[in-house]
This record gives C-alpha cells, structure tokens and sequence, in this order.
C-alpha cells in the first residue's frame, strides 16, 4: 500500500506525458510509468520478500535515493531507450518520488544535496537524519492501520489512477480504477486488524 501512492502518480505522469506528445499508449506503458515513480524503493523489494529487515531501516540512504546520482542516470537512460518522451517521464516520476520521501509531503526525509551534505531537506530546511527508524513500525503504524494520512494518500493515488486510466481508457475503467483502490485498502485494513487480534 505505501507504494500505491507513486505507482498512481507515475500513471498519471505517462498519461500526461502521452496527451502532451500526442502519442498513443498501451497498457504496460502505464505500468512502465507506475514502476519509474516507484524505482528508488526497488531496493526494498528482497528485505520485504525475505521478511530480513536489516539495513532496510536506513533504506534512504540507499544510492537509490540519492537525487543527484539518480534523476540524471534515470533521464538520460531512458532518453537513450526511448526519446525525449520517456526522458519527461522518467525524470518527472522519480521526481515525484523523492518529493513524496520529502518531509511534509508524506515522509521522514531525504538528502536531496547528498554527498554535498548528508541533511534531510524539507520546506522547513535541513535537519540531522532520524538514528535507525524502523521500516517494521512505519509500514504497521502507517500503512497496515487506517490513519488520516494512509487514507489521504490512498485517496489521491485512486484519483490519480483514475484520471490517468481516464485518459487512455474512457470513463468505465476510470471508475473502476478510482474504486478498486479504495475497496482494496478497506480490505486490507479490516483484514491486518483481524489478524491482529
């Protein structure tokens, strides 16, 4: 669910993208968009499979989170494999992402300046990162429990897929696409609270 967020946003980037450029799309451009918006956390992906948390809990600091190693490698590889279009959408998807880790806008932090400075940015300024936060915590107490925020996102990220489905497969999928989300994270809520007790 913390990723559903970026996956949406990153839908509606390659649609927007796609209308600006006048380009039709196919289904797994969409996905394609989904995954660049949730790239910098693919090095999450085995630690959460294998259940192993360690190192994860600082999964930030990662090379994967750094913005100015990544946007340009990220933009310039996929201007090599696929034009200017795909550059515009790569770099504003994972653009998206590291503002969406950006304190206040849904995260912890980030370093935006690393290896300039090891501060996390935010509208505020630069703060001394957080001494090991917990992945475990954050993906119970955030995601896996209904909260303001959890359900704000989930709420975005449904209209954002909506609109970016919208775009390319009319209204009747848009539909389906801004309710889905929403019946899946109830699901998924009473269903972590069950199990809980």
């Amino acid at each position: 669910m913390a990723a559903f967020l970026d996956f949406a946003i990153g839908v509606l980037i390659v649609s927007l993208v796609a209308r600006v450029y006048n380009s039709s799309l196919q289904l797994w451009h969409l996905v394609l968009g989904g995954a660049l918006a949730f790239l910098p956390d693919f090095d999450m992906i085995i630690p959460l499979v294998r259940k192993k948390y360690a190192g994860a809990e600082d999964h930030h600091a990662s090379l994967m989170h750094r913005p100015i190693l990544v946007l340009p490698a990220v933009t310039f590889a996929a201007w090599w494999l696929g034009g200017t279009p795909w550059a515009i959408v790569a770099f504003l998807c994972v653009f998206w992402h590291f503002v969406h880790d950006t304190k206040q806008f849904g995260d912890a932090g980030l370093a935006w300046f690393w290896p300039f400075s090891k501060k996390e940015w935010s509208l505020v300024g630069p703060e001394d990162p957080p001494q090991n936060p917990k992945v475990v915590d954050w993906i119970y107490g955030r995601w896996l429990t209904p909260s303001p925020m959890s359900f704000l996102e989930i709420t975005i990220g449904a209209t954002a897929l909506a609109i970016g489905s919208y775009l390319v497969f009319g209204y009747r999928t848009a539909e389906v696409f801004f309710v889905l989300p929403l019946i899946g994270a109830f699901f998924v809520w009473g269903l972590f609270s069950t199990i809980k007790k």
